[in-house]
């Protein structure tokens, strides 16, 4: 637990008497609530200059211990999908049905599944960065073929192992565009008639393909989540099913895209990093462990922001009131800043995850309790062949940059954040070249 200062107001709190921040001041600085958890201790409210109040939790032990107290008092918080999926998605579904369908996930997402597409995944990877490289240069233009070369990469690594459709495949063109029309550019909370028709399309496919999975073995379709659900008797393809593999896609596209750009971003900043990591991988049969570190550490200094919930009812937080409406927050990303467990913790160095092993009291990027991401050896493994392929395979410059900026969810680099990629030469791939 981060060494906190005495809680300087207990009982019931009026608007105003804790913290207040305007949306402004939000937007504009991603240290405002490390700053106001330095003065005001471990749990404040975050007043909005409208709206509910914000009640944040600074220590992962001290929010778990909270969050599972009050849990009966407090809600899962996403955007309603009940419309398009009738049990709603695994990280906000009802109790009574989430074990069920977390079971059915867990035991097709496993590790297994992501090792055996590795290879697979060096190539999507090469392919998009090589298409990067042979672009050309201007600054604007360099950005945004980043940022689209990582959407496609999330896109083509999740299709093909959550529901086994491969970039060659015949249904993947439309299934992406598709995609893409479920959410433009980022994950939609709010469905509307583009979501419904959209989805419709990428349902029509997907369940197309289901039925060839189990009718047929593998039917040309790739191990994935959707055949391991469909080749199981015992397990129904219903629509609950059908609705969480689409969005495992749909919102880990997303996330993962962000990740990756911040994964760039801050192998451009420490290319003594680069050049570490194409030396291990130059010797073969060497422990490759620092680009899985390299992901890790970006999932501590960023993307990881907060867990949310909504109290449905009023309850008394560790001597707060917490009226009901409320949105209480265990902030992730500023719990990952705990100086006891990282050194240094405004500091990239990936090596942190060498040393020692992480518990969940101090390192929970992927979420804890029921409701936890899923998603934590895909996403980890996805980065680290990302990393590796990166740092193998090419040098770059940077030549484009500003201040970081607020996304729908998360702090993202700037938006004219751009590197000027160039493919190494076959002889020297694995060598320390990188000039950023």
């Amino acid at each position: 637990m981060l060494a906190y200062e005495a809680l300087p107001f207990r009982g019931r709190l009026p608007p105003g008497s804790l913290a207040i921040a305007t949306t402004r001041q939000f937007f504009r600085d991603d240290r405002l609530q490390l700053k106001l958890f330095a003065r005001h201790g471990p749990i404040f409210k975050f007043f909005w200059t409208s709206g509910d109040p914000k009640v944040c939790i600074v220590g992962l032990q001290y929010a778990r211990e909270l969050l599972n107290r009050h849990r009966a008092s407090l809600r899962v918080v996403s955007g309603d999908l009940t419309s398009l999926v009738p049990g709603d998605y695994l990280r906000v579904m009802p109790s009574a049905i989430h074990p069920r369908y977390r079971s059915a996930f867990a035991g097709a997402l496993r590790n297994d599944l992501v090792a055996g597409h590795e290879a697979e995944f060096r190539r999507i990877i090469r392919k998009e960065l090589d298409a990067v490289a042979a672009a050309g240069s201007g600054r604007e233009a360099l950005a945004e073929r980043l940022r689209a070369a990582l959407d496609r990469i999330s896109i083509r690594l999740l299709s093909l192992t959550v529901l086994g459709i491969a970039p060659d495949a015949p249904e993947f063109p439309t299934l992406e565009s598709d995609y893409h029309r479920l959410g433009p550019d980022g994950y939609v909370a709010a469905v509307g008639p583009q979501q419904r028709d959209a989805y419709a399309a990428i349902a029509a496919v997907v369940l197309r393909v289901a039925a060839a999975m189990r009718n047929g073995g593998n039917a040309g379709y790739c191990d994935s989540v959707l055949a391991r659900l469909a080749r199981n008797p015992a397990q129904e393809i219903d629509d609950t099913i059908l609705g969480n593999a689409i969005y495992m896609v749909e919102r880990g596209r997303h996330d993962l895209r962000d990740l990756l750009r911040w994964v760039v971003k801050h192998l451009s900043d420490h290319p003594a990093v680069v050049a570490e990591v194409r030396a291990i991988c130059a010797r073969p049969g060497a422990d490759r462990r620092l680009s899985e570190a390299c992901v890790q550490e970006t999932l501590r200094l960023e993307q990881a922001e907060l867990l949310l919930r909504k109290a449905t009812a009023p309850f008394m937080l560790d001597g707060y009131h917490v009226p009901e409406g409320s949105w209480v927050c265990a902030l992730l990303r500023e719990s990952h800043r705990d100086p006891a467990h990282f050194p240094e913790p405004e500091r990239y160095r990936p090596e942190r995850f060498l040393e020692r092993t992480y518990t969940v009291n101090e390192y929970a990027p992927f979420g804890f309790g029921d409701h936890q991401c899923l998603g934590r050896t895909f996403n980890l493994r996805a980065g680290a062949t990302f990393v590796e392929e990166l740092a193998t395979g090419y040098d770059w410059t940077v030549v484009g940059d500003g201040p970081r900026v607020f996304g729908p969810f998360h702090w993202k680099p700037s938006a004219s954040f751009a590197i000027e990629l160039r493919r190494l030469p076959p002889t020297r791939a694995g060598t320390p070249r990188a000039t950023v």
